[in-house]
């Protein structure tokens, strides 16, 4: 009899009220197995073992704890001999800490004194190596003095370069709105520091002792930092005030942090709702976590991965990492309503959707009745209004509990996937979530080769590059030159948008543009550093809607030339003179307005712009693969190679073919548990959802279809030559040669006299160089090919918009 047939059976026999012979069946197929296969079907035994009453659940549970060689818990039932006596404290131990203590204190006065603010290089640096010194520690038995140390030290810490940052803005004449905007963005950066280490080593964080440690961490940093910020007083305003005024930025923290931190916190806050919806709403959800973490005999533990405040919807979503087992659910979610005018029916119904495992929410007389006589809501949604923070803390376990079970079981486990994870990417959100993020350092590296050179340098790209979310990942360039990003798009950081809107300003209201325009940009937007530094980098993001409005305006009203176009360029190229200047578009070319008074178009030189890099196991390609992947489905090396052969590192498309390829998984039924993908399986892929069919119907494509069909149309080929004829180009070589997407070098010319256009294209060379520096093509002597394959593909398969 099969172990299935075997449980099945025993389960039948509990159903009836059985005890002696399901107790000695399951005794026979614990002692039968194996040790890998007892820890293969360690959920399902012991969720058969907990169903029988405590003195045959006593007698299993002893047998599957000698089999297993786990150390019994101190639990009812149980002896305090069986118990593990906690070994004396090594004296060395008291001196170890000490030392570690002394070392991080003399870390952060250097930070504070010499790097304050620097939060992407030196603050990173030297908290990861100060994090790996106290790991070991928070594992000892004098964890509690290592977290207090922790703590103490990044409170006064946080108090005093916050304290020193505000004074030094006073003191340059910044405004108290633009000091509390810097304030706040500065609070942000910081805690996002021991979040990142935190999340990367959590990867790799399994047992109870790297679990509890890591967590202890984390949350002994943020515990530090928001207290010693909660402390400040900054003008008028104390820093309590600010963080009760800006929950956004912060509170998505209190997803990852043990109860008594986030107690701590709550109480640094003034009286107002926010202080009673975390009280009333998180804290049992908390229980519940460290409830889960805290289980006797356990292999797995649901370790924060995931954290979203929104004060405008009053919730906060917590997800948990899923069982290493491997079910339909890459993350565990739950969340917590802060307030009951807030939560409508219709926000379950989207929780429900989402396949939330528990929902805490304070309810409403009427949707408290739907939710108790609707089938959908069942084992999800717990009313906080009907018990005390006990007693909800207890049911959202058993919520939890019971979809992590699901998870584990490995008769569950044998479903195939139902749930396609590669979906949960922010593709449209990138800077929302730490979890998805990857520090791009071929940006950096590139940065570096001009770090002390001055100049306007240009970086291209094709469309959803990352270019964006990598420049404003920086705040300072190796050799400690300020990085001032803007956007002429979508602003990613507070203040991300001050240059182009002040443009914008003087544009509509037709006043000169001020003398010291770029200078008060800098000023204003630039980390809040004490000793300023000599040099800037001022990135200008989506330059081509700068250029292009600049164009336009001065077409149509020829005063505003002078008055704002003009005098910005002048202000640019003098900014350049002493600093660095960095242009992010798409295409080339968009600088080159107003040519017989450009004064800046000479001093522009374009440079390649990396994809992500694919060169180790561990680069920033197999992370981004990992971040997409990671705990649902393994691959090898073997496919990382072929993905990349494929997507070239570009993360839109990347994950766009990694979405296409788990809903092919889906379709095969292929099995939730153990899956590990290899070039094969690609190949497989590629040949059944990447033909000219496929990807011209594929549901995750939309996107760049419709970029290549607009870029290939008659509009643009009046408004952006260039443009077009890169996508023109990438579709006519895919169109040659659909297996290798290269064409031979000496045919290009040909290529480009079979071009739709009227008119004149730029000349082949130029067009061959300034394509490839933007990751649209790719050369050598005797090739040329399309760089992004997946590119290629949706440009040949659409019909260009020409009309």
């Amino acid at each position: 009899m099969s172990i299935y047939e075997t449980l099945g059976r025993i389960d039948a026999e509990l159903a009836l009220g059985h005890g002696a012979e399901p107790q000695r069946a399951l005794t026979d197929l614990i002692r039968n197995m194996s040790r890998p296969v007892l820890e293969e079907w360690r959920v399902d035994l012991q969720a058969r073992i907990d169903r029988f009453q405590p003195k045959r659940h006593l007698e299993l549970q002893q047998l599957f704890d000698e089999r297993t060689d786990v150390q019994p818990a101190n639990d009812a039932g149980l002896t305090d001999a069986m118990v593990r006596e906690r070994p004396a404290v090594a004296e060395d131990l008291y001196f170890q800490i000490d030392a570690t203590d002394s070392n991080f204190k003399g870390a952060l006065r250097t930070l504070g004194e010499k790097h304050i603010f620097q939060w992407a290089t030196s603050y990173t640096q030297s908290l990861s190596h100060h994090f790996n010194c106290y790991l070991p520690l928070l594992q000892s038995e004098l964890a509690g003095e290592a977290a207090h140390s922790i703590q103490r030290q990044l409170e006064e810490h946080t108090r005093a370069i916050f304290t020193q940052g505000y004074k030094y803005g006073q003191q340059r004449g910044l405004t108290q709105d633009i000091l509390t905007q810097k304030s706040i963005g500065g609070l942000a950066s910081l805690l996002d520091l021991p979040l990142d280490y935190y999340l990367q080593r959590a990867s790799y964080s399994h047992t109870r002792e790297e679990t509890s440690s890591l967590r202890s961490l984390l949350s002994a940093s943020i515990r530090g930092i928001l207290r010693g910020y909660a402390s400040l007083r900054l003008g008028d305003v104390d820093g309590a005030t600010l963080l009760a005024r800006f929950p956004n930025r912060w509170a998505y923290q209190l997803a990852f942090l043990s109860t008594d931190a986030i107690e701590d916190i709550v109480t640094q806050l003034p009286e107002g709702s926010l202080k009673v919806g975390l009280g009333t709403a998180a804290l049992p959800l908390f229980d519940c976590l460290d409830s889960l973490m805290s289980r006797p005999r356990e292999t797995y533990f649901p370790l924060p991965l995931f954290g979203q405040f929104s004060w405008e919807h009053r919730r906060l979503d917590v997800g948990v990492r899923s069982p290493s087992a491997w079910g339909s659910d890459r993350v565990i979610y739950a969340r917590a309503h802060l307030a009951e005018a807030f939560v409508s029916e219709r926000d379950l119904d989207d929780a429900a959707a989402r396949r939330f495992a528990v929902v805490m929410a304070p309810l409403k007389p009427d949707v408290a009745h739907r939710v108790r006589t609707s089938d959908r809501f069942d084992g999800i949604v717990i009313d906080l209004g009907d018990s005390d923070r006990s007693e909800l803390a207890e049911r959202a376990t058993e919520l939890l509990a019971r979809r992590i079970y699901k998870l584990r079981s490995k008769i569950e486990g044998a479903r195939s996937i139902t749930y396609n994870v590669a979906s949960e990417f922010p593709l449209h959100t990138p800077g929302k979530s730490p979890f998805y993020h990857v520090r791009r350092t071929s940006v950096r590296n590139v940065l570096a080769r001009f770090d002390r050179k001055n100049g306007v340098r240009l970086w291209c790209s094709v469309r959803r590059s990352g270019k964006t979310t990598a420049c404003f990942d920086l705040d300072t360039t190796p050799g400690g030159s300020v990085i001032v990003p803007q956007t002429c798009g979508t602003e990613q950081t507070t203040n991300g948008r001050v240059f182009y809107d002040g443009v914008r300003e003087a544009i509509e209201t037709r006043t000169q543009l001020k003398a010291t325009f770029v200078e008060s940009v800098v000023r204003d937007c630039a980390p809040l550093s004490v000793d300023r530094a000599d040099r800037t980098v001022l990135v200008i993001d989506e330059y081509e809607t700068l250029f292009g409005h600049l164009r336009s305006v001065a077409e149509s009203e020829p005063a505003i030339r002078y008055t704002v176009a003009q005098p910005l360029l002048n202000q640019m190229v003098e900014f350049a003179r002493d600093n660095l200047l960095v242009l992010l578009g798409q295409q080339p070319g968009a600088h080159f307005i107003l040519m017989d008074q450009n004064q800046l178009a000479p001093y522009v030189k374009q440079d390649p712009f990396p994809l992500f890099e694919h060169h180790l196991k561990t680069g920033e390609f197999s992370q981004l693969v990992d971040k997409v992947l990671r705990d649902q489905i393994s691959v090898d090396t073997g496919f990382v190679d072929a993905l990349h052969t494929e997507t070239a590192g570009h993360p839109f498309l990347t994950v766009n073919v990694l979405c296409a390829l788990v809903d092919w998984l889906i379709e095969q039924k292929r099995p939730a548990r153990g899956i590990t993908l290899d070039d094969g399986d690609f190949a497989q892929f590629q040949a059944e959802k990447l033909g000219p069919e496929q990807v011209s119907l594929g549901r995750h494509y939309d996107f760049f279809r419709e970029t290549a069909k607009a870029a290939m149309g008659e509009n643009s080929y009046r408004h952006n030559r260039w443009l077009y004829t890169a996508y023109w180009l990438v579709r006519q070589i895919a169109q040659a040669d659909s297996g290798r997407f290269a064409i031979r070098r000496d045919d290009l010319p040909d290529l480009m006299e079979k071009i739709p256009a009227p008119g004149m294209l730029p000349e082949t060379n130029e067009m061959l160089r300034t394509a490839t520096q933007a990751n649209f093509l790719s050369y050598t002597d005797a090739e040329v090919s399309v760089k992004v394959r997946t590119l290629g593909r949706l440009a040949a398969s659409v019909r260009p918009a020409l009309a």
